[in-house]
């Protein structure tokens, strides 16, 4: 996962080895007008994507990872790269909330004039998953884990679709309950907080 991009296009390639032979190779886009409409098309200014993530590294014994950013100002910005194992929660069978906890500092002074001290503000997202009764033993053994862990977690496993970016974040977890009222499938209800 790259998280905190500033640049036009990202490349990732995957070497078994540092003079070994090409696993993978992975192309980004990342300057984007996310433009629903033929007026936003014309008008709307590019932005960032901000994150890129997959989940397609190949396991190989010694592998070797290197990210191009390119850029056409010729500055690029990389906040935090981060590679690992995955492990399948469940799949998400209700609503997905992405929030945001603001910190910034507002002050107001005697007249009602406004002091803003913008601070960034941290991520938050909900999931309700749905998995089978014979994975919960996995998903326990995992939260005990990631327990006070910086882990990547994605809502999605398909990270190109267009909610994947609010979605994925470097956090911990807040809450991790496990409903285990059907015999068949367990409830997860995840809140996750970026860091």
């Amino acid at each position: 996962m790259l998280e905190g991009l500033k640049a036009a296009t990202a490349v990732i390639t995957v070497k078994d080895g540092l003079s070994g032979p090409t696993v993978l190779t992975i192309n980004k886009d990342l300057l984007n007008r996310h433009a629903t409409t033929p007026y936003e098309w014309c008008f709307s200014p590019f932005i960032y994507d901000k994150i890129t993530a997959t989940f397609d590294v190949p396991p190989v014994g010694d592998s070797v990872i290197t990210v191009t950013l390119t850029d056409p100002s010729g500055t690029c910005e990389l906040s935090r790269f981060a590679v690992g194992q995955a492990i399948h929660l469940g799949d998400i069978e209700w609503n997905p909330v992405s929030d945001a906890e603001n910190y910034s500092e507002i002050t107001w002074d005697a007249f009602g004039k406004a002091t803003l001290t913008p601070v960034p503000s941290q991520p938050v997202i909900e999931l309700e998953l749905a998995t089978e009764a014979n994975r919960v033993n996995t998903v326990k053994q995992f939260r005990d884990q990631a327990n006070a862990k910086a882990v990547v977690w994605s809502g999605l496993d398909n990270l190109d679709h267009v909610y994947a970016e609010p979605l994925v974040l470097i956090g911990v977890y807040q809450r991790f309950p496990i409903d285990l009222s059907n015999i068949k499938q367990a409830k997860i209800n995840l809140t996750l907080k970026g860091i």
